[in-house]
Order: structure tokens, then C-alpha cells, then sequence
């Protein structure tokens, strides 16, 4: 199995950026979408971040709102007023330190304008691909779901990921938790997501997790709640800058601790 990774970050590595294709003029766009991103010392990637955003979402004529629950040192702040100034649809709220990516959404969750019919979840370190989300938008054309994964791990999907281990991590984790508890999504701890906003409220107050197993927690609890998933395939590539704020002995511990939970609380359909 690590071979079978290595050959395929080989296999990827070398491929070139994504590049922004015209979008549809005339599909059935959601009402309106609400970015909502974490951001913890992000400051080298939110000008960019917002710019290919910004530029992606006015081709598609919806309205939106990109918001940064910012964390971290206070340049970030800064840059964030500097985005706000120079562009309407930007807003935020600063704290000092960490939160955790679990506990910004659902601080971030609470921010969410009654005007916006989904929600559009990220990261801020450019590891998705603002330029992907045209295709959210055709899968939610064709069936309507309650909440589109960008995956990894189906065809046409790439984990371009430097770390091996996790790689290793996310996609055993994955194939454990889906099989395990039968769902049938490929990639749970996928982060780029497209949500129905009442999906997302009735999940948000039932959310505990305050890291990255949140992302599971979240599906599973929309599992359980009856919301339609639907999966895309989204090419995720290595950060240009900064570091990666995802610690090897603490994700793997947090996952460890999250799988018999999991299992106890997601098994019982009750």
C-alpha cells in the first residue's frame, strides 16, 4: 500500500497548476454562497486565496461572502482589514490564538447570513483549488445534494500531498471509518466542501470535535441526519507558503481517540 502511495505522489508531482476554465453561463446556480475559512497564521496565502476566489465567484454571477475566522498572530489581522478594504465581500473575526479547525467552524458557523444558500468550506493554505468549484456547481446542478465532498480519492481525484505520512494517515484512516461504518463516501476527512445551509445549521450544534476529526464527525453526523453526500473529484497540492500547522504525533492521537467514538456513537442508528 505505501508503494502503491509513493508511485502515485511520483505520478502527480510533475502536474501542472490548475488553470481557470470559463464557467457555464447558463446553470442553475445556488442562491448564494457563504465561504467560510480557518485561518491560523495564514498571511503569505490570503491575499491570493481571495483574489482567485473573488474572480472565480464573479464569473458565476452568485452572490457570496468569503470569511476568515482568523487566528494567530496579529499581522493576519492586518492583512484581513487591508482584503476587507479592497474587496466588499471579505469579512472576519480575529482571535489571538488557536482554536482548533473543529472549534472555527463552528464559531464560523454562527456568522452565517440568512441570504446565502451554501456554504463553501476550505483551506487557507491553497491546498484546494478556488478554480475547482465550477464543478460543485454541476454536480449540484444535475442531483441537488445536501453536501458536495471535493475528494480525493475516487477517479479522476490527487493527493499531491509532500508529507508520505500523511498520506499514509488520511487515506487508511478513510478506507477504516467508511468501511467500518459503511458510508459510502471515499474521502471523510476532505475539507473542500459545498453545504446546503440547512444541512449545516442542524449539524453545527451537535458538533464536539475541536481538530481535524471534525471533518468526520461532520459527515457522519449528516449521515445520521438522512443529508444527501455527493463526491467530486478535486486535485489537492502542497502549500507555496508557510507551514503546515497539522503536527504528526498530534493528528494521529486525535484520530486515534476519535475512532472508538466513531464506532460507539455512528454504529447505533439510534
Amino acid at each position: 500500500m505505501i508503494a502503491i502511495l509513493i508511485f502515485n505522489y511520483k505520478l502527480h508531482k510533475a502536474d501542472k497548476p490548475y488553470i481557470i476554465k470559463n464557467v457555464e453561463k447558463n446553470i442553475i446556480n445556488p442562491a448564494g454562497i457563504f465561504c467560510l475559512i480557518p485561518a491560523f497564521d495564514e498571511k503569505g496565502n490570503l491575499a491570493e486565496l481571495t483574489q482567485r476566489l473573488v474572480t472565480v465567484l464573479q464569473k458565476t454571477g452568485i452572490k457570496f461572502k468569503i470569511f476568515f475566522v482568523l487566528q494567530g498572530n496579529i499581522s493576519n489581522r492586518k492583512t484581513a482589514v487591508k482584503l476587507k478594504r479592497e474587496y466588499p465581500q471579505v469579512d472576519f473575526i480575529y482571535y489571538p490564538k488557536a482554536l482548533g479547525i473543529g472549534r472555527a467552524y463552528q464559531l464560523g458557523f454562527l456568522h452565517v447570513d440568512k441570504k446565502y444558500s451554501h456554504i463553501l468550506t476550505l483551506d487557507a493554505d491553497l491546498n484546494h483549488q478556488p478554480e475547482e468549484l465550477p464543478k460543485f456547481l454541476t454536480a449540484w446542478k444535475k442531483t441537488r445534494p445536501d453536501i458536495i465532498i471535493g475528494s480525493r480519492y475516487i477517479r479522476g481525484g490527487k493527493f499531491q500531498d509532500n508529507r508520505i505520512w500523511k498520506r499514509i494517515c488520511s487515506f487508511t484512516t478513510n478506507m477504516f471509518v467508511t468501511k467500518l461504518l459503511k458510508i459510502d463516501v471515499h474521502d471523510i476527512t476532505s475539507g473542500y466542501r459545498l453545504i446546503r445551509k440547512e444541512a449545516a445549521e442542524t449539524i453545527a450544534g451537535k458538533l464536539k470535535e475541536k481538530g481535524y476529526p471534525s471533518y468526520m464527525e461532520f459527515i457522519l453526523l449528516a449521515q445520521k441526519s438522512g443529508f444527501s453526500i455527493k463526491e467530486i473529484p478535486i486535485s489537492y497540492i502542497p502549500r507555496k507558503w508557510g507551514k503546515s500547522k497539522m503536527g504528526k504525533i498530534t493528528t494521529l492521537f486525535n484520530y486515534f481517540l476519535f475512532l472508538p467514538k466513531a464506532f460507539l456513537f455512528f454504529k447505533n442508528p439510534d
